[in-house]
């Protein structure tokens, strides 16, 4: 049943839609198909042609089961067409793999900003659907020394990793953050990633030391606070109590300059 298929992809030319789509795991609706394959759109219905066409062909299952319609790629011709994409040039996978990211970017963004205000609910829902694709954009991001980008996928997805104890969310910020030769700021919530679960190991001399990092930073008052209040456990833990409270007082007082996400 495979034939077919695999002589599609393997005539298919760069940028035909047919490759770059193996950029994608665990699913993904038109509008990331947009993103990602529309760079080489000619008219306003060719993203979707391209997908009708590749379920047609059986390349692509569709999922009608939920408000958005899905669609997955096999494994196998996934990872026949991720070969495939690696040959098509440098430029030209790093361009899709790119669009892939900053797509994943911005939809966890606005995740985030969901999950903060009376929508979480709707916003862990996303992460969890989209986290295969999460995990493909953040590894992308740090093999190709895409800092920045890792660094804000990393703010984005922080809070919910840690909620739901997505421990791989530490090893990408020990990635991120390790590379510190680079002139670029981290965003505090990256080091507050770190101290997060370093708290989880009881690691308590290194959730101070990020969450340190992260208050000079500075990126944004609210993540301040959070690294304010996260190291009160790292002092805690180490039983220097008088620190501690002056933590908590910095935190208090940040938290009250701070409204609250509508």
């Amino acid at each position: 049943m495979f034939v077919r298929p695999m002589h599609t992809i393997a005539s298919a030319a760069p940028g035909s839609g047919r490759v770059d789509m193996s950029v994608f795991s665990g699913g993904f609706d038109s509008t990331a198909a947009e993103a990602v394959i529309g760079k080489d759109a000619t008219g306003d219905d060719e993203v979707a042609d391209i997908l009708a066409s590749l379920v047609d062909k059986s390349m692509l299952v569709a999922d009608r089961s939920g408000r958005t319609m899905r669609y997955r790629m096999l494994e196998t011709l996934r990872l026949y067409g991720a070969e495939r994409l690696g040959q098509t040039g440098q430029q030209a996978e790093a361009q899709t793999r790119d669009c892939h990211l900053v797509h994943y970017v911005a939809l966890t963004t606005a995740a985030r900003d969901l999950q903060m205000g009376q929508r979480q609910v709707e916003g862990d829902t996303i992460c969890l659907r989209e986290w295969d694709n999460v995990r493909a954009a953040i590894a992308w991001a740090t093999n190709s020394g895409n800092v920045q980008a890792g660094d804000e996928l990393l703010a984005a997805t922080g809070n919910f990793a840690f909620v739901q104890l997505l421990d791989e969310h530490a090893t990408w910020s020990d990635r991120v953050v390790a590379n510190e030769g680079t002139e670029l700021r981290r965003h505090s919530r990256t080091y507050h990633a770190v101290a997060a679960f370093a708290m989880m190991a009881g690691d308590w001399a290194k959730v101070v030391e990020y969450c340190e990092r992260g208050i000079a930073n500075c990126s944004s008052p609210d993540a301040v606070a959070l690294c304010r209040a996260t190291m009160i456990a790292g002092y805690l833990g180490q039983g220097m109590i008088a620190e501690a409270e002056v933590s908590l007082q910095q935190a208090e007082s940040m938290m009250s300059t701070i409204a609250d996400p509508q």
